[in-house]
């Protein structure tokens, strides 16, 4: 009889999982919409939806991700350049950014392309390194590193 209670209990806690996964992948997704419908009705620029990056207010240069807010609102109405102008780093991790969020919605755990877990730490430093010469390269402020820097 303990063995049908433990089959149970365990079939209930794979259900009560699903649920919280399920629950937590709506929630991503409707935080998402409401940040995406922020963006398109509101500038970054003008509004106080959207706080001023708190690394550039305390130390007076750009991180790497300065710019990124007002690239994604010029993206989300189909001003590319202007976007690459803001942040370009940003602008070029989006397609990446895309697939995962679609392969993790979609294909959970059996997903294919661009399973973090499956990175070795060779290219999570890479990829660390990239991030951080990038934060300090636009900070440089001739030619042409002064391209990196965002400007509109």
């Amino acid at each position: 009889m303990s063995h049908v209670t433990k089959i149970h209990f365990s079939a209930i806690w794979r259900s009560v999982c699903k649920c919280l996964l399920a629950r937590r992948s709506l929630t991503l997704i409707g935080v998402c919409l409401v940040a995406v419908g922020l963006l398109v009705f509101y500038s970054p620029a003008d509004s106080r939806w959207f706080p001023p990056c708190p690394f550039r207010a305390l130390t007076g240069v750009y991180c790497p991700g300065c710019g990124s807010t007002r690239a994604l609102r010029h993206l989300l109405h189909g001003r590319f350049v202007a976007a690459f102008g803001y942040n370009m780093m940003m602008v070029a991790s989006v397609p990446f950014l895309l697939v995962n969020l679609v392969s993790r919605l979609f294909f959970g755990p059996t997903r294919i392309l661009f399973d973090e877990k499956k990175l070795s730490p060779v290219a999570i430093f890479g990829i660390w390194f990239l991030i951080l010469l990038y934060g300090v390269l636009r900070n440089i402020p001739t030619y042409p590193f002064g391209f990196l820097a965002p400007h509109g």
